[in-house]
C-alpha cells in the first residue's frame, strides 16, 4: 500500500509490500504520486500473481507421470520462470 507525505510544494509517495524492496518517489503533484504509486503495485501484484501460479503449476506437475506431459510441463515451468524473472526486473 501506498503512503504519501507532503514535503512542502512536492508529494512524496512511499510503497512497502511483503517480500519486495521499498520504493519511493518524489513529485510535483499527488495525482502525479498516485498513478506513479498505482502503476508500481500493479507490476508487483503481477509478480505475486505469476509466482502463485509457479507454485500450483509446480504442484500438479509432480502428480503428471506421462513422459510427453512431463517434457511439456518442464517447457511451459521455464516460460513461466522467465516472465517472473522478467517482471521482477522492470520492478
Amino acid at each position: 500500500m501506498a503512503t504519501f507525505q507532503q514535503r512542502g510544494e512536492r508529494v512524496r509517495v512511499f510503497i512497502r509490500r511483503k517480500g519486495h524492496p521499498g520504493k519511493s518517489k518524489t513529485f510535483a503533484t499527488k495525482r502525479e504520486a498516485r498513478l506513479w504509486a498505482d502503476l508500481e503495485e500493479g507490476k508487483i501484484s503481477v509478480v505475486r500473481g505469476m509466482e502463485e501460479v509457479y507454485q500450483e503449476f509446480h504442484r500438479v506437475m509432480k502428480l503428471v507421470e506421462h513422459p510427453f506431459l512431463k517434457s511439456k510441463g518442464e517447457e511451459i515451468e521455464d516460460q513461466i520462470l522467465d516472465f517472473i524473472a522478467i517482471a521482477k526486473e522492470e520492478i
